[in-house]
């Protein structure tokens, strides 16, 4: 099984990043309000579907304006809740999570954003660069497999028995 190198991209961040933009075009649409009002007198039907539809927009900009709280607060859940099935994938398949470490570089799934992939987002336990796990990480089982299956990969001494001894 291939593994993603990241997570699904976070979905919050853009909830914020449309805002502006979104009060923006709010502020046209009030701007052609009262054209669009004396039109709709002077003009009959047609105009009036004009205006309607104008209202419409406005209604719709504004509900989603109001909502932001909510869906920010919605993608920000189903963004952690992406980061956990990403580690639980990773978790469940320590060798393939592991490979591609070198003895100077992490794999490819270590990240800025997501930290270690050995400490499972905590600060890097490199097997050879930094040396092993931190005494707050040493039983934690699943953080042990993750280091143990990267040292393997470096071929470091004493790992590798234990995976014929297992």
């Amino acid at each position: 099984m291939k593994l993603p190198k990241n997570p699904a991209a976070p979905r919050a961040p853009a909830v914020l990043d449309a805002r502006p933009a979104l009060e923006r075009e709010l502020a046209d649409l009030r701007l052609q309000v009262a054209e669009r009002a004396l039109a709709a007198y002077e003009g009959g039907a047609a105009e009036r579907t004009k205006l309607a539809a104008l209202v419409s927009a406005i209604e719709t900009i504004t509900f989603q304006l109001d909502a932001n709280a909510l869906a920010h607060g919605l993608a920000m859940r189903l963004d952690r809740e992406a980061v956990a099935a990403w580690r639980q994938r990773v978790e469940a398949d320590p060798a393939e999570a592991t490979a591609g470490i070198t003895k100077t570089k992490c794999c490819g799934m270590c990240s800025e954003a997501h930290g270690c992939v050995i400490t499972r987002g905590e600060q890097c336990a490199h097997p050879i660069t930094i040396g092993g796990v931190g005494p707050r990480r040493q039983g934690d089982q699943v953080t042990r497999t993750l280091f143990q299956k990267a040292a393997q990969h470096l071929n470091i001494p004493g790992y590798q028995q234990q995976e014929s001894a297992a």
